[in-house]
């Protein structure tokens, strides 16, 4: 969400995509922003930069939407300058929106440090999404594996449910035989070491298949 240091990047955030919140809680509809792209281009690329600016992780997102078949070339690289350390929404969305761009390893990376790292879990979550979307590789395999057995339940779901991507398995993880492992405890408990054993014994049941898939296909 935007962090308010540019009043102008704030407006007009709001009259192309709607209220903050709902844009958080339903995600953004992009349609508004593409037919304005084409009624004024440059409005839209200067707008984003302001946002990037702003290190607002909606521009991030937003540029690539637009990128390339409908150029932001100022916007486009004030993402690539920003310097940001890899946690937050903001730096997650600009390395997912710069590897679908450029192919750069080091944008993956980020993500994976993400997921990895002490960001918080709702992060944590869009990040294992965000990988699942990806090509397998063996080290988005172990970052995965890692979020399956995460702290937090939401984040161990949708990591377990990128695994299942890697492997090949349509079925969300709601639906698998190991999810009770994955759901494990109650949300009137508290975890215990059994609950911690239970999610790395799942994780690594489903990275198992993912990394077979992945054996499959070299």
């Amino acid at each position: 969400m935007a962090d308010g240091s540019d009043p102008n990047w704030n407006a007009w955030r709001h009259e192309v995509f709607g209220d903050p919140y709902m844009v958080w809680h339903d995600g953004p509809d992009f349609r508004g922003l593409f037919a304005l792209c084409d009624q004024d281009a440059a409005q839209v690329d200067r707008m984003l930069r302001a946002g990037v600016e702003a290190r607002d992780s909606l521009a991030a997102e937003a540029i690539g939407q637009l990128e390339p078949e409908m150029p932001v070339p100022r916007a486009r690289a004030a993402l690539v300058t920003a310097e940001v350390a890899p946690a937050g929404d903001f730096a997650l969305r600009r390395a997912e929106t710069l590897f679908a761009l450029t192919g750069e390893v080091r944008h993956r990376e980020d993500m994976v440090a993400i997921l990895t790292g002490g960001d918080h879990w709702g992060v944590r979550l869009r990040a294992a999404i965000a990988l699942g979307k990806l090509q397998p590789t063996a080290e988005l395999i172990d970052a995965l594996e890692r979020g399956a057995a995460d702290v937090e339940y939401l984040v161990r779901y949708h990591s377990a449910n990128s695994l299942l991507g890697y492997a090949g398995q349509t079925a969300d993880i709601a639906n698998h035989p190991l999810f009770a492992a994955i759901a494990t405890p109650r949300e009137d408990r508290m975890i215990e070491a059994a609950d911690s054993k239970a999610w790395a014994e799942a994780a690594e049941e489903l990275a198992a298949a993912a990394r077979a898939a992945l054996q499959r296909l070299e």
